[in-house]
């Protein structure tokens, strides 16, 4: 409820998921350039704080990450692959689902339709 009226980018991921790290530069690149016009939240999939964080650390990444440890929330999403993104506007609705890694040019292209 506090994200209504801001679009939102929600990838699922894990640190050990191979795409997932090839994509988490071109995250935090989109999450830079759409700082303030779109909130990206990455859900890490299972792991806890002390294998999540050295990789944040690490990747220098700035948005905020959340831990799923029991995947509660992948469940409630139907997670069934890493990464995972979900495109949601303002309005609450997922507007775009992308399956797999992403790019810079695929993320803005996603924020593009909630906006």
């Amino acid at each position: 409820a506090e994200l209504r009226g801001k679009p939102v980018l929600i990838n699922f991921w894990a640190t050990w998921c191979d795409p997932c790290r090839r994509e988490m530069p071109a995250l935090q690149a989109t999450a830079e350039q759409f700082d303030g016009q779109a909130l990206i939240l990455g859900i890490d999939q299972g792991e806890g704080e002390q294998t999540v964080a050295p990789f944040v650390e690490q990747y220098g990444v700035t948005f905020p990450i959340l831990l799923d440890q029991d995947f509660t929330v992948g469940n409630l999403y139907n997670i069934r692959g890493m990464p995972t993104t979900f495109f949601v506007d303002g309005d609450g609705t997922i507007r775009h689902v992308w399956a797999g890694e992403m790019n810079r040019v695929t993320l803005a292209e996603g924020i593009g339709l909630i906006r």
